[in-house]
């Protein structure tokens, strides 16, 4: 699948990349692809190239990053999300986009027993600042870490103790990281 979207108003987003159709309804939560870290992150999910793997989606919001992961070949998807109107209006997408994705209410990764081999966060900056150190007991070996940035923040904040970056890709005001571990 390719990298491009298109956007279809109403609360709306269509995207087809390279054969790939992905339609949501955000029902009043995050996630309909218009934002630019939605984009960012999935273009940096698309890079994983996730086919095969394991993905975790915290933070799941409309669940465009677990659909992408799942039309883009992932074995495996679990979605997370503090809201439960996210689950709700996630798995009516999951549902709509014919994919099948594993989803549940929940606080990051506390209590999962799922070992990632790429998690995709798509979360308010205070957020990423939070999960990113506990984020290492889901992730498998070799596993990446996939998150979205305000540039109006310095990365310095994430404590990366540990990760190193793989890939920064820019935005205009967010941009997206892919870390690992160090080894």
């Amino acid at each position: 699948c390719r990298r491009s979207y298109r956007h279809l108003p109403l609360l709306e987003a269509q995207s087809q990349p390279d054969g790939c159709h992905c339609r949501v309804r955000n029902d009043g939560v995050f996630g309909d692809g218009n934002h630019e870290s939605t984009q960012m992150v999935l273009e940096a999910l698309y890079q994983q190239k996730p086919k095969g793997k394991k993905v975790l989606d915290i933070g799941t919001g409309t669940g465009i990053q677990s659909i992408f992961a799942k039309k883009w070949g992932a074995e495996e998807v679990y979605a997370v999300d503090v809201d439960m109107m996210a689950i709700k209006t996630a798995r009516k997408n999951f549902v709509k986009n014919d994919v099948e994705v594993t989803s549940r209410l929940n606080i990051y990764n506390e209590m999962l027993d799922f070992k990632a081999d790429i998690i995709v966060a798509n979360l308010p900056t205070h957020n990423v600042v939070e999960f990113v150190p506990m984020a290492k007991d889901t992730l498998s070996e070799n596993g990446v870490i996939i998150f979205s940035w305000a540039k109006d923040f310095g990365i310095h904040e994430v404590n990366m103790d540990g990760y190193e970056i793989v890939k920064h890709l820019e935005g205009i005001e967010w941009d997206s990281y892919v870390i690992k571990e160090k080894k």
